[in-house]
């Protein structure tokens, strides 16, 4: 199906690529080196999923498990290690999230938005790369437009991060705007002052 092949690869390569050339520019125009560093941790993170989804090694990861269960005799009996891979999953990201809430001053306003965005992406590659029954019927189910709802959940986690970027990219360049123009003010009234005569003592008269 057409929409299938372009959900699975184009268009989700283009969210990647878009959302790490966001945060990028979100990350050069950040007012502090806490802040560089967090959104360079963003991009790494963005950059890295996007290796993992473009190449298919989550797949690929999950294909090898699989095998090695068959191998093992357990792949029946797979279930309960999946509930508890998936739990452990969510709350890997949920206390990393508000480690980085609690220790990383920088993770306020719309970065830590985008580091949510963040955690929650990589939670989901792994959750879908686990391949729950259930939850793949879930994911997998096509929508009334013919989009799988696994694309819309990652392209909506894209997005997120997408927009937290560029709202923190408008707003650290109208700080500095702002700034630039309040220096320059005060350049104007000094020069002003400078070039104003100075009054004898005793005034004029």
């Amino acid at each position: 199906m057409v929409t299938s092949a372009v959900d699975g690869h184009s268009l989700r390569l283009f969210a990647y690529v878009l959302t790490f050339v966001v945060c990028v520019a979100a990350a050069r125009n950040s007012g502090t080196v806490g802040q560089r560093r967090l959104w360079l941790a963003i991009i790494l993170a963005v950059l890295g999923l996007g290796l993992v989804r473009l190449f298919g090694w989550d797949n690929e990861i999950a294909s090898h498990v699989r095998d090695d269960a068959y191998q093992g005799g357990w792949y029946r009996g797979r279930r309960p290690v999946q509930e508890a891979v998936i739990a452990g999953l969510l709350g890997t990201a949920l206390a990393a999230l508000g480690a980085a809430v609690l220790m990383v001053r920088a993770a306020r306003g719309f970065r830590l938005t985008a580091l949510a965005g963040v955690g929650l992406l990589a939670a989901f590659v792994c959750i879908r790369a686990v391949s729950l029954h259930d939850i793949d019927h879930a994911l997998f189910a096509e929508t009334t437009l013919g989009i799988q709802r696994s694309a819309l959940i990652e392209l909506g986690l894209l997005g997120a991060i997408f927009v937290s970027a560029l709202l923190d990219f408008g707003l650290a360049r109208r700080r500095a705007h702002g700034g630039t123009r309040l220096s320059r003010s005060r350049i104007d009234r000094r020069s002003s002052a400078a070039r104003e005569p100075a009054v004898p003592p005793g005034g004029s008269g």
